[in-house]
C-alpha cells in the first residue's frame, strides 16, 4: 500500500523557521528602546597630549580617514556601527555623546545607525555635546544649558511624550545639584506654547557623564524642583570610568567606578557595556554604555 505524503506541512514549517531567521537577522524594533550614552575623550579625538588622558591622547594619532579623523575614533566610530545588531535592535532611539570634539568624524563612520538619526549639537566653554534622536520622534524644542563652562546639558522635549536629557557633570555638583540646574533651565526656558503641566506624564530618559559613583540601586528626579516630579531609576551601573592609559593585550581597558549614566522614568534602567567591545584597543578612557527597555 502507498501512503501520499502531502508536502504542505513540511513547506509552512521551513517557511516558519526562515521567517525567525529572518526577524533575528534584522532585529527587534517595535517593543524595546535602546539608549547609548558615551563620554568619547576629547583628547582621543583631536590627538591632544594635555588633560586628565594626556598619555591616550597622544596614543591617538590621526589616521589617513578624511575628517580629521584619529585612530581611536575610527575605532569607536565603527564599533557604535555594530552596537544596534548585536543588542538585536534595529537602531538607537537616543544616543548622547559628552566631550564630542571633531564628532562628524565618528558620525561618518556610522552611516546606518548614526547616519539616521536627526541630532542637536551645543558648546560650552571648549566643550562640545551632541545628542542623536531616531526620525521617529518629533522634537519640540531644545534646551541648551551648562552647570558651569565646559559642562553642557541638554534638554530635548519630543512630541511622542518623551524628554531626553544628555548631560556631562561637573566634579563638584551631587545629584541635588543637578536637579537644581535642570529644574531652574526648563522654568526659565521652556517655550511659552508648551505647559509645564502637560510634561508631568512624559517619559524621561537621562545620560550622561555624571563625574561621580554609585552602586545598586539609584535615583533620581531631574526636575524635583518644579512641579514635575517624575522620578527616574538606573540599577548597578557599569564600571565604566576611566581609564587614561593605552590598553593592551597585557594590560586591557579597565575602569574604577561607575559615573556613565543611563535613567529612566517608566523601567528600571540597567546601564551595560555593549556586546563585543574589544578592551584591548584604544578608543577612548570611557566605556560606551548602553541600556535597552520596554517601549
Amino acid at each position: 500500500m502507498k501512503f501520499l505524503i502531502s508536502h504542505e506541512p513540511i513547506l509552512i514549517i521551513l517557511l516558519y523557521i526562515l521567517g525567525l531567521h529572518s526577524t533575528f537577522a534584522q532585529g527587534s524594533k517595535p517593543d524595546s528602546i535602546l539608549i547609548l550614552t558615551y563620554n568619547i575623550c576629547w583628547q582621543c579625538m583631536t590627538n591632544t597630549a594635555s588633560g586628565s588622558a594626556s598619555g591616550l591622547g597622544a596614543y591617538c594619532v590621526y589616521s589617513d580617514l578624511p575628517y580629521q579623523t584619529t585612530t581611536c575614533a575610527e575605532r569607536m566610530g565603527k564599533y557604535i556601527e555594530t552596537i544596534p545588531g548585536n543588542t538585536g535592535m534595529i537602531d538607537f532611539d537616543f544616543a548622547g555623546f559628552q566631550e564630542a570634539s571633531k564628532w562628524q568624524s565618528i558620525y561618518k563612520l556610522a552611516p546606518q545607525t548614526l547616519g539616521n538619526m536627526e541630532y542637536e549639537t551645543s558648546q560650552s566653554g571648549y566643550e562640545m555635546m551632541i545628542s542623536f534622536y531616531n526620525p521617529e520622534y518629533t522634537l519640540i524644542q531644545a534646551i541648551k544649558g551648562e552647570f558651569n563652562a565646559g559642562r553642557p546639558f541638554q534638554i530635548l522635549i519630543f512630541k511622542e511624550g518623551v524628554i531626553f536629557i544628555n548631560l556631562h557633570n561637573n566634579h563638584q555638583l551631587d545629584m541635588d545639584g543637578i536637579q537644581m540646574a535642570l529644574s531652574e533651565s526648563l522654568t526659565q526656558n521652556l517655550h511659552s506654547t508648551i505647559d509645564i503641566n502637560d510634561l508631568s506624564n512624559d517619559r524621561i530618559i537621562v545620560v550622561g557623564d555624571f563625574n561621580f559613583g554609585a552602586k545598586g540601586m539609584v535615583t533620581m528626579k531631574p526636575f524635583a524642583n518644579t512641579r514635575i516630579k517624575t522620578k527616574c531609576t538606573l540599577q548597578n551601573p557599569v564600571a565604566s570610568c576611566c581609564d587614561e592609559s593605552v590598553p593592551s593585550t597585557q594590560d586591557p581597558w579597565h575602569g574604577f567606578r561607575s559615573g556613565d549614566f543611563i535613567f529612566d522614568s517608566k523601567a528600571t534602567a540597567s546601564p551595560v557595556m555593549p556586546p563585543e567591545y574589544d578592551s584591548d584597543l584604544a578608543q577612548s578612557d570611557h566605556l560606551p554604555v548602553i541600556s535597552k527597555f520596554p517601549k
